[in-house]
């Protein structure tokens, strides 16, 4: 006999998007496929130091990232799901080099080369897998859902301090993630307002950084409505904030004058050393359009920005996705 799945199309097909910073607090009918794909780009040319403080990078810096990302979903039961997301990435980091010192004498190719510091650098690889779990508490004109993520990394290449700190030597300026196991739990709260065709969400919760970091409180809220039948557009916030101090990542530095061209760049004269944080606070703005092209299918487009942090770049990214539902063996009878 065929199911009526007319919750997973028209209006309420929205409501199974899940991008990387929002959480949905519906969950899948039993035994139906969710599979999310989408690709990420993000650009900075600006950074909130450790304390706050916004500036350009110095030597005329730009960062980019590449996200490819896959998630399934699978209902277990109409209130049980569990989910994998997996990524692959393309970091880089830009930025004219600076000679660290002029030798006096004549010397060959080789020490002319040394006294040549570049922290241009790119990391290509597996990013971080996901591992989620949601189960619905409650459904009326609230839902209110549970969800656990579990954050493993793929064993790239560790962030550390820009400077090695025996050699002096540049280390470290990108990689594909933080290189720590994280897990999360979170409350996810839900409603849709039919007459007017609007849908809100929001999410509370604390996040757990094993090895080093301080834990985070995180949350989100999302709102949105439909303008025609099949196209709806919405907008919302994300934040993660540090509770307590956690361990220092490693050594780096701060220009005093980012703008400062690379020729007039000394270090120790015009540079100041700091302990970089694995710490990472940010809050985060989204607005977007979703396109239902039927009860299996949806895309959506969106542009988000870090606008408030500490030790993290002001990035701005754009995000391309589609959404698809993989129909059952009762369906297709």
């Amino acid at each position: 006999m065929k199911r009526n799945l007319m919750v997973l199309g028209s209006l309420l097909t929205v409501f199974l998007m899940n991008s990387n910073a929002w959480a949905s607090p519906w969950t899948l009918p039993e035994g139906h496929v969710f599979l999310t794909m989408d690709y990420d780009f993000q650009f900075a040319t600006k950074e909130f130091l450790p304390d706050g403080t916004l500036q350009n990078y110095p030597l005329n810096g730009e960062f980019y990232s590449n996200t490819l990302r896959t998630q399934a979903r699978y209902g277990f039961s109409d209130r049980f799901e569990l989910g994998a997301e997996f990524q692959f990435k393309i970091v880089s980091f830009q930025a004219d080099p600076i000679i660290v010192s002029i030798p006096n004498d004549t010397v060959d190719l080789p020490t002319a080369r040394r006294s040549i510091t570049d922290f241009t650098a790119t990391e290509v690889g597996a990013g971080d897998v996901w591992l989620t779990s949601r189960y619905n508490l409650f459904r009326g004109a609230v839902l209110l859902t549970n969800e656990t993520r579990l954050k493993l990394p793929t064993g790239y290449k560790e962030p550390q301090g820009t400077f090695d700190s025996d050699t002096g030597e540049v280390a470290d300026d990108v990689t594909l993630g933080d290189g720590l196991a994280s897990l999360e739990d979170s409350l996810l709260f839900g409603t849709f307002i039919r007459p007017i065709r609007t849908f809100a969400r929001a999410e509370a919760g604390f996040r757990w950084r094993f090895g080093g970091p301080a834990p985070q409180v995180i949350g989100a809220a999302k709102a949105g409505t439909f303008v025609t039948d099949s196209i709806l557009v919405y907008g919302g916030a994300s934040a993660a904030i540090s509770i307590g101090e956690g361990d220092a990542l490693g050594t780096s530095f701060i220009s005093t004058d980012p703008d400062l061209q690379p020729e007039d760049v000394e270090i120790g004269t015009n540079t100041i050393p700091v302990e970089i944080p694995f710490d990472q606070d940010w809050v985060q703005v989204e607005a977007g359009v979703l396109f239902v092209v039927n009860a299996d299918a949806e895309v959506h487009v969106d542009y988000n920005q870090i606008v408030w942090g500490n030790n993290i770049a002001l990035t701005h990214g754009v995000t391309i996705g589609v959404a698809l539902r993989i129909p059952t063996m009762d369906e297709e009878e």
